[in-house]
């Protein structure tokens, strides 16, 4: 049996459920990382696995954290949109572009 892809949607604004909805009925498992000022809307929670915040993605450092703690147990694929995607894709280089291939074309579709 293969492992469900986690993806992990990046979000520092209120849009994605389609997205999220989408990849949950395709069997993935996703995680939404998101600011904490973005909690209290109206996610599609029941297609979320996970939720996690943050304060900000300014600290690269404490995101990197985030999302390196996330792929310990898993492998993750990074999708964000707009701004989330320059936030993934940097989280991505931090890495050495060896976590969350295939972010690019995900992200384009959020």
């Amino acid at each position: 049996m293969r492992t469900p892809l986690t993806v992990v949607c990046i979000s520092t604004s209120f849009r994605g459920n389609a997205f999220i909805e989408t990849c949950k009925k395709e069997g993935c498992t996703t995680i939404l990382l998101t600011l904490e000022k973005m909690l209290e809307k109206p996610w599609c929670r029941q297609y979320l696995d996970e939720i996690f915040t943050m304060p900000s993605f300014d600290d690269w450092a404490a995101v990197r954290k985030m999302v390196s703690d996330l792929a310990r147990t898993r492998q993750v694929l990074l999708a964000g949109s707009d701004q989330a995607s320059q936030v993934a894709g940097r989280v991505e280089a931090g890495f050495g572009g060896g976590l969350g291939a295939g972010a690019g074309s995900i992200a384009a579709q959020l």
